[in-house]
C-alpha cells in the first residue's frame, strides 16, 4: 500500500470516529431531554439546563402495560445555584402515603428494583421534595449537596 492510500484510510477512520462520537452525544442528550420532559409532564419538575446535569445511574422495574412501577435516576450536576432554585426543598423528612418517612419509602422502592446500597443516597446529607398524584403515585427528589447529586425516585400505581 502506498502512503497516499494509507493517509486516505486513516482520514476515513478518523472521520467515522468523529461522526460516531457526535451521534452518541446526540442520542445521550436527546434521552436526558426526553426524561426531563417526562418529569415536567408527570410532576412539574424542570431540571434546569444551566445546572449541567449528567445522568450517572438508572434503574427501573421494567415495562408495564399500565405504566406502573418504579423509576430511579441519579444525576450529577455542576451548578448548585440552579438546583437550589429548582424546587421548594425541605431539610427534614416527612411522611408519604404508605411510609412513615421519605427514606423508608425510597428504601422500599429501591429494594423492589434491587438497587445496591452503593447507589443509594445518604439520607443524612439530603434535602427533599415530595409530591403525590390522585392515583397515589409518588415522586421523591433528593438533593445531596455534599456529593453534587440529585436522586429522583418515582413510584407509579
Amino acid at each position: 500500500m502506498n502512503k497516499s492510500k494509507k493517509k486516505k484510510i486513516i482520514l476515513l477512520v478518523c472521520i467515522a470516529l468523529i461522526i460516531s462520537m457526535f451521534i452518541t452525544i446526540a442520542i445521550v442528550c436527546k434521552w436526558i431531554n426526553n426524561y426531563s420532559k417526562l418529569l415536567n409532564e408527570n410532576w412539574g419538575i424542570k431540571i434546569p439546563a444551566t445546572a449541567h446535569c449528567r445522568q450517572i445511574y438508572e434503574m427501573d422495574s421494567g415495562p408495564s402495560f399500565h405504566g406502573d412501577g418504579i423509576r430511579y435516576h441519579i444525576f450529577s450536576y455542576k451548578n448548585e445555584d440552579d438546583i437550589k432554585d429548582m424546587l421548594a426543598w425541605r431539610s427534614d423528612e416527612g411522611i408519604t402515603i404508605f411510609n412513615q418517612s421519605y427514606s423508608e419509602a425510597v428504601n422500599a422502592w429501591l429494594d423492589r428494583i434491587t438497587v445496591s446500597y452503593s447507589h443509594r443516597p445518604n439520607y443524612n446529607e439530603c434535602c427533599y421534595w415530595y409530591q403525590t398524584k390522585d392515583d397515589n403515585s409518588e415522586v421523591l427528589v433528593l438533593w445531596d449537596k455534599s456529593q453534587s447529586k440529585l436522586y429522583i425516585v418515582e413510584s407509579f400505581l
